[in-house]
C-alpha cells in the first residue's frame, strides 16, 4: 500500500518531467527570458524614477566618478572595487561626463544584455547541479520569486519600499552600482566552479578562479562566496584543480591591493575604519572579525524579528528552505553543501552586519549574491516527492574550456585590469570631487563655470543649462569656507577635491543671486523623485569669485 501511494504521488511529477524533458530547452529558455524582461519592466515602470534615474542612495555617483576617472586615466580615491571602474570605463568616454549622460547606455547594457544572460547562466547552473528539467523549473522559480515575495509582505508601504529601494534598481540593473553585476557574476562563478569540480580539468579551474576573482573585484565583500567555492573544489579531491583555482583568483587580489594602496595611500585590511593611518600589527586580528566577518547573533535575531513583522509567514519560508536542503542533499550531497555554504555566507554571516536592515531594505541589497542558491534550495524541495532516491548525474564536459575563451577571460579579468591600475596616475590638477557629508562623488567639469554680473539686487551668478536628457535636474550653489576655492586635499593617496563648502541654495533656474562675497561653485544634482532635497551629485563646476565691491555696490 505504501508503494502504491508513493507511485500515485510520483506519477504527476514523472508526467511533468517527461513533458518538460521532451520540449526544446531553447524555446522554454527564450520564454523564461521574455518573462524576466516583462517582470523587470513591470518593476521599472511601477516604481518612482526620474527619467532613467532610479534610487541608488547616492552610491551610483561613486561608481560613476571612478569609472569616469579610469576612463580618463586618472587614479581615483577608491571607495569601491576595481572591476566596474575598469570594465565600465568606456561608458563615460562614449556618453559624457555626467552619470545622467551614461544612464541610457548603462541601463540598456544591464537590462537588455546582462539580465537575459543571468537567466541563461542560472538555467545552466541549476541544470548542472540537478539536471536539465530541474534547471528549467528552478529558473521560473527564480524569475517569479520577487513577485511572490511581494504578495507575502503584509504591509503595502513595505511592498512599495521593497520595490523602489531594492528590487527595481538592484535585481534588474536599473542603477549604476555593483549589486546587479555581482548577482550576474556570482551565478557565472558558481557555474564555472561546479563545472571545474566535476570535470577536474585545470583549465576549467583557472576559469572558475578568474571569475571568482572578478566577482571580488566588483565588490570585495563578495569574497563571502569563496568558502563555498573552495569547499566544492576541495571535494573534487584534486590538488591540481585546487592550485589552478587559486592561481585564477590571485591576479584579482593583486589588482585589488594596488587599486586600494595606490588610490588611498594605505591598505584597508590593515587600517582602522576611515582613519587613514596604518593599524599596528597587534590590532589587525582585533579588527578583522568585526569589519570583514560581521557575525553577530544579536543582529541576526533582530533581522529575523524585523522580517517577521513585514512577512506573512517567515516560519513557512524557513520550512521550505529546510525541506529544500533535505531534497538537495538527497539528490547530491556535495552540491547541497555548496549551496548551503553559499547561501549561508551571505544571508546569515554577511546579513548579520549592523549595516543590514530589513526595515530599510539594505539587508536584501547586501545579501543579494546569496539569493540564487536560496531559490535553488527552495526549488529542490521537489526531490522529497516519493520516488527511488538516486544521485544527481554530474555531467562531465568531454573537453576543458577552449584555450581561446580562457585567454580572453584572463585578459579581461586578469592582465588588463592589473596593467591599467598600475599605469594610471594621480592627476596633476583636480578632476573629481567628493562631498563627504552626503557620500556623493562627481567629475569636475568646466561646462558649469559660473559667470558673475552686477545687478541692482546683488551679484548674479549665471551658467549654461545642463542637458539631463530624460531626467529633470536642479542646481546647487556652494560657497567656500575660509577663503579657499572649496576644495581640500586628502592626506594620502590620489589627489581629489574634498568639498569644503557650504550649500547656500538650490534652484531649477540657471541664475542665482548671492548676498556675500566669496568663491562659489555650481553643481548639477538630480534625484529619483522630483525634489530639491536629493543627494545625487552629478557634476561640479569650477570656482567663480564674487569680489566684495560687487556686494557693497548693491
Amino acid at each position: 500500500m505504501r508503494t502504491a501511494l508513493a507511485d500515485a504521488l510520483a506519477r504527476p511529477a514523472r508526467r511533468v518531467t517527461s513533458t518538460a524533458g521532451g520540449a526544446p530547452a531553447t524555446l522554454i529558455l527564450a520564454g523564461a527570458i521574455v518573462l524576466q524582461l516583462a517582470v523587470a519592466s513591470w518593476f521599472a515602470f511601477a516604481t518612482p524614477h526620474n527619467g532613467l534615474l532610479w534610487y541608488s542612495g547616492g552610491d551610483a555617483t561613486e561608481y560613476w566618478t571612478e569609472q569616469w576617472a579610469v576612463g580618463h586615466l586618472v587614479l581615483p580615491q577608491p571607495v569601491i572595487g576595481w572591476a566596474l571602474p575598469v570594465l565600465y570605463a568606456w561608458i563615460p568616454l562614449l556618453a559624457g561626463p555626467s552619470l545622467l549622460n551614461g544612464l541610457p547606455v548603462l541601463v540598456a547594457l544591464q537590462t537588455l544584455i546582462l539580465l537575459p544572460l543571468s537567466v541563461m547562466l542560472f538555467f545552466l547552473l541549476a541544470g548542472r547541479l540537478y539536471g536539465r528539467v530541474f534547471g528549467l523549473y528552478s529558473t521560473f522559480v527564480w524569475i517569479l520569486a520577487p513577485v511572490l515575495l511581494l504578495l507575502c509582505f503584509n504591509r503595502p508601504s513595505y511592498r512599495e519600499k521593497f520595490e523602489q529601494l531594492f528590487a527595481a534598481p538592484h535585481l534588474y540593473g536599473l542603477t549604476n552600482m555593483g549589486d546587479f553585476p555581482s548577482l550576474v557574476l556570482v551565478i557565472a562563478a558558481a557555474l564555472a566552479t561546479v563545472r571545474a569540480a566535476s570535470s577536474r580539468f585545470w583549465r576549467d579551474a583557472v576559469l572558475a578562479g578568474l571569475l571568482v576573482g572578478l566577482l571580488i573585484g566588483v565588490k570585495p565583500a563578495n569574497a563571502f562566496f569563496v568558502p563555498a567555492a573552495a569547499v566544492l573544489i576541495l571535494l573534487s579531491r584534486s590538488t591540481r584543480v585546487a592550485i589552478a583555482f587559486a592561481a585564477g583568483v590571485a591576479p584579482a587580489l593583486v589588482t585589488l591591493f594596488f587599486w586600494k594602496h595606490r588610490g588611498l595611500g594605505y591598505t584597508p585590511l590593515t587600517s582602522y575604519g576611515d582613519v587613514r593611518v596604518a593599524a599596528p600589527p597587534d590590532a589587525v586580528a582585533s579588527i578583522l572579525p568585526e569589519r570583514y566577518v560581521p557575525l553577530s547573533w544579536h543582529n541576526l535575531t533582530q533581522t529575523w524579528s524585523d522580517f517577521g513583522e513585514v512577512f506573512r509567514s517567515p516560519t513557512l519560508l524557513a520550512l521550505l528552505v529546510a525541506l529544500g536542503i533535505a531534497g538537495a542533499a538527497r539528490r547530491n550531497w556535495r552540491h547541497a553543501i555548496f549551496l548551503v555554504l553559499w547561501a549561508g555566507a551571505f544571508l546569515l554571516v554577511k546579513g548579520s552586519s549592523g549595516e543590514a536592515s530589513v526595515v530599510t531594505t539594505s539587508y536584501y541589497r547586501l545579501t543579494v549574491p546569496g539569493l540564487p542558491p536560496l531559490a535553488i534550495l527552495v526549488a529542490s524541495s521537489v526531490f522529497l516527492v516519493p520516488r527511488p532516491a538516486r544521485r544527481s548525474p554530474e555531467p562531465s564536459p568531454a573537453r576543458p574550456v577552449h584555450r581561446g575563451w580562457l585567454a580572453a577571460v584572463a585578459l579581461v579579468a586578469g592582465l588588463i585590469p592589473l596593467v591599467l591600475v598600475l599605469v594610471i596616475r594621480s592627476p596633476a590638477t583636480l578632476r573629481t570631487v567628493r562631498d563627504s557629508s552626503t557620500a556623493n562623488e562627481a567629475p569636475l567639469d568646466s561646462s558649469l563655470r559660473a559667470r558673475v554680473a552686477s545687478t541692482p539686487d546683488g551679484p548674479l551668478l549665471s551658467w549654461r543649462p545642463f542637458d539631463g536628457g530624460s531626467s529633470n535636474v536642479y542646481y546647487i550653489v556652494y560657497r567656500s569656507v575660509d577663503g579657499t576655492d572649496g576644495c581640500t586635499l586628502p592626506e594620502r593617496g590620489a589627489r581629489m577635491c574634498m568639498l569644503a563648502a557650504t550649500l547656500v541654495g538650490t534652484t531649477a533656474d540657471t541664475t542665482f543671486t548671492v548676498r556675500r562675497a566669496g568663491i562659489y561653485r555650481v553643481a548639477v544634482a538630480a534625484y529619483y523623485v522630483p525634489t530639491f532635497n536629493g543627494s545625487d551629485l552629478m557634476l561640479l563646476g569650477p570656482p567663480a569669485r564674487v569680489i566684495p565691491s560687487l556686494v557693497s555696490a548693491r
